[in-house]
């Protein structure tokens, strides 16, 4: 008889798959990030309609296949409405799901991640969050990811401006989110020095 497993996580990215299934990358509290199939998902008349959505927070089920996981149930812990209408927000929280998924590997816990993950997600979807943080949000989950994962950056490489506001990231000082102003010039730096860094990472781990 089949083991069936229960975890949470955020579904970071959804691909159809045949003519009515669907596979959704997500990244679990328990497992880290998985890739669940979801049998005929995608036909009106599934009960696994209406479960999982790329950027929802929701508790699924699944057992583990000799090449597949397999989904059996699913439903919505949290939709992030407020990420939903907002484009700024919406964006934000797409590449926030795309660099996860593009440094990670699959099956492998990490709490801090998830935590990570579960923080910027809960603060981007907040009312009182200001769509003109965003940008700012996702470079302290940015900073905060590679950091952790082992890339941490040579903060005496950058300009003063530039290393104060890292620094600030990187010791969690989430208030700086609501309060920082920045001119141009250091959103492109910010801009310009997280690019830098990615290629860097990515090159390293190809």
């Amino acid at each position: 008889m089949a083991v069936h497993y229960r975890t949470e996580g955020i579904v970071l990215a959804t691909r159809d798959r045949g003519e009515a299934d669907r596979s959704f990358t997500i990244y679990t509290k328990d497992f880290g990030k998985l890739e669940v199939w979801a049998i005929s998902e995608r036909k009106i008349t599934s009960k696994l309609r209406g479960g999982l959505e790329k950027l929802c927070w929701s508790e699924i089920e699944f057992i583990n296949g000799k090449s597949r996981k397999t989904l059996t149930d699913s439903s919505f812990k949290e939709r992030y409405h407020n990420i939903r209408k907002n484009l700024q927000k919406l964006r934000v929280a797409t590449r926030m799901a795309e660099t996860l998924d593009e440094t990670t590997s699959k099956e492998e816990r990490d709490e801090a991640a998830w935590l990570l993950l579960l923080e910027s997600f809960s603060t981007l979807g907040n009312l009182q969050f200001p769509a003109a943080s965003c940008k700012l949000l996702y470079y302290y989950f940015f900073w905060n990811l590679f950091s952790h994962l082992g890339w941490r950056p040579n903060l005496a490489s950058y300009p003063f401006e530039l290393r104060e506001i890292l620094q600030s990231f990187l010791a969690k000082n989430t208030s700086v989110l609501y309060t920082l102003q920045i001119e141009k010039g250091t959103s492109k730096a910010l801009y310009e020095a997280a690019r830098s860094h990615y290629l860097s990472v990515i090159k390293e781990v190809q």
